[in-house]
């Protein structure tokens, strides 16, 4: 599924934004069936999320972007709570997901600068 998700984003880096939020909203699915049972894939999902929610934007599909913003959200108040050493890597891994190549010139090529989107990247 990692595989799966680089793969999504840089299809969105070579223009084809639909089969990119395809892609990703597979890749999500995937791990949110799982997070219920194993708190491991939830870094997982949290980056799928925030994935999810860029590829919407860029998509014009503002409502949609927010709402698995506000899902990335939810969930990282869940681990704050339930497990905060678990919250903290993956703050952590959703800011390094934030530095990947493909991300940055989505972001950069697209000049998404949804509030939703900037609120999630302080996270």
């Amino acid at each position: 599924m990692n595989a799966l998700h680089t793969f999504a984003m840089r299809l969105a880096a070579n223009d084809d934004l639909p089969q990119a939020l395809e892609t990703i909203v597979e890749v999500r699915n995937y791990y949110e069936q799982r997070s219920k049972s194993r708190n491991g894939v939830s870094m997982s999902l949290a980056c799928a999320l925030y994935s999810e929610g860029i590829l919407y934007c860029a998509t014009g599909r503002h409502d949609e972007g927010c709402a698995a913003m506000t899902k990335l959200q939810e969930l990282l108040g869940r681990l704050d709570i339930a497990l905060p050493e678990l919250a903290e890597r993956t703050r952590l891994q959703l800011a390094k997901e934030q530095t990947y190549p493909s991300t940055i010139s989505l972001l950069t090529k697209l000049n998404l600068r949804c509030g939703h989107q900037e609120k999630a990247s302080q996270a």
